[in-house]
């Protein structure tokens, strides 16, 4: 009997992840007129804490909710900025 192989496996809380991102999307427009530029925590779809000093809310947040699922993330002017990451070039010498 062949065991079958998962490619990627998936987190068991990916799915409560999606739905604070889904949160925080729908939050965004607000977030940034109120918060931009300060870290935000979305737990089960609402703000529940914001700070400058993202390792100030996580501490908080890890005491508020040990084991659950929250979001945090730096409210920037677009909601899912784009990540560009440059590698470097090589080239062959003679």
């Amino acid at each position: 009997m062949q065991k079958e192989l998962t490619l990627y496996p998936v987190h068991p809380h990916r799915a409560q992840m999606q739905r604070e991102i889904a949160a925080y999307r729908s939050l965004h427009p607000k977030l940034v007129q109120s918060h931009l530029g300060h870290f935000v925590a979305i737990y089960q779809g609402q703000l529940v804490d914001a700070d400058a000093d993202p390792v100030a809310l996580h501490q908080r947040i890890s005491a508020r909710y040990p084991g659950k699922v929250v979001l945090s993330r730096k409210v920037q002017v677009e909601a899912d900025p784009v990540l560009q990451m440059r590698s470097p070039r090589l080239e062959r010498t003679a």
